[in-house]
């Protein structure tokens, strides 16, 4: 059960497969979990953007729906953010990954 304080964190592809964070809230269960969820934050990290890249939209509206009251989105493209890894920008012998999380 997730607990107020705790951190979690989802990865979702290219391809959009944005079910990952909803079925995360879902394990919540428990009494109160409607309470829990409303209370949580979520943050959409950059990805690649819908003018490089053909994405599919939504994931930050799919969190909403799932109950989540504070959800914001780091708009950055990483292919046009120099700062960012982009794995199209960089080239496939480049690839790396890293999912942080910072309170």
């Amino acid at each position: 059960m997730l607990r107020i304080g705790d951190v979690r964190m989802a990865f979702t592809d290219r391809r959009g497969d944005v079910s990952l964070p909803p079925s995360e809230v879902g394990r919540l269960g428990g009494a109160g979990a409607a309470e829990t969820v409303a209370r949580m934050n979520a943050l959409v990290g950059p990805m690649i953007g819908q003018g490089c890249y053909e994405v599919r939209a939504g994931l930050a509206g799919l969190l909403r729906r799932a109950g989540i009251g504070d959800v914001r989105h780091d708009g950055r493209c990483t292919f046009e953010a120099p700062e960012l890894y982009s794995y199209r920008g960089e080239g496939r012998d480049t690839a790396r990954l890293s999912k942080e999380a910072c309170l």
